[in-house]
């Protein structure tokens, strides 16, 4: 861990005082874990194990509720998941020695806006959260489609919740497919930016399997406790789940919890071994 700075103000602050005790203290631990640019992998467990060593706490749980207020980033980089303190370079005063990040930063689509956007970021000046109240938390924050990313960044996405356009014959309804996703597999990271190499997957994915194939498919991934990182700390993404080699593996169950893979084949063994004795009773008589 890495030594940080804190200030009064953080106690007091209306987005600090709204969390719990044990996530106030997680989003401290988070800038002691963080590297010089206030990056981290995310690995809940393994922050358990460090921050909260002889507490019962979700860990991951909490994450997702920092992320909620705005206060972190979680996300992911060619397949690896990571954890981005909001406006921390801007208050932390790493050591002179303290190595540079190796961590890839939080990919943004979105130009800079400028001071004339819809909501601008507010300055902090204590810790990693800031001094001013606001209406609404800097960070990630869903609303129809736009989210306030990393740095006081306004990303003004594409709006998940629109339809496709009526004039497009054939095209299936991509925001449509997305609000499938967040509803089938709410284990999974959301879908932060629909980018065109994730439109193509989608398309070729639909062209296969169809509409409600796909939702069909989402279902399954969340049912399966590997795939939704209810075993390991690991858990699939949206791509990863499109890609041509891992659909069939899916839908063929691959991926299906083993205690539902055992009870099937004990139904199975049970079957078959009551057709034996009706056989073996009938013989007899």
């Amino acid at each position: 861990m890495r030594a940080r700075n804190i200030k009064p103000a953080f106690f007091t602050d209306e987005n600090i005082v709204g969390l719990s005790f044990a996530e106030r203290l997680l989003f401290i631990g988070l800038w002691c874990e963080a590297d010089r640019a206030g990056r981290l992998e995310d690995r809940p467990r393994q922050l358990q194990i460090r921050l909260f060593p002889c507490d019962q706490v979700d860990v991951d749980a909490m994450l997702d509720r920092l992320q909620q207020d705005g206060l972190i980033l979680r996300y992911e980089s060619d397949g690896a998941r990571y954890i981005q303190v909001v406006h921390f370079t801007k208050h932390q005063k790493p050591h002179k020695n303290e190595s540079e990040s190796v961590i890839p930063e939080p990919e943004l689509d979105t130009p800079k806006p400028t001071k004339s956007t819809t909501m601008a970021a507010s300055e902090h000046n204590h810790g990693c959260v800031e001094d001013e109240p606001r209406s609404l938390p800097l960070g990630l924050i869903e609303d129809r489609g736009k989210r306030i990313a990393d740095r006081g960044l306004l990303i003004e996405e594409e709006r998940l919740s629109s339809p496709e356009p009526a004039d497009a014959p054939g095209k299936p309804d991509l925001h449509g497919l997305v609000d499938a996703f967040h509803e089938l597999c709410p284990s999974l990271p959301r879908i932060l930016v629909l980018k065109d190499s994730r439109k193509q997957r989608l398309i070729k994915a639909h062209k296969q399997l169809g509409t409600e194939g796909l939702r069909e498919m989402f279902a399954r991934v969340e049912a399966s406790d590997f795939l939704a990182g209810r075993q390991k700390d690991w858990r699939a993404d949206f791509d990863w789940i499109l890609k041509p080699e891992h659909i069939p593996k899916i839908l063929e169950g691959s991926y299906d919890n083993r205690r539902t893979m055992r009870s099937n084949v004990n139904q199975a063994l049970s079957i078959a071994e009551r057709l034996e004795r009706e056989e073996a009773q009938g013989v007899t008589v």
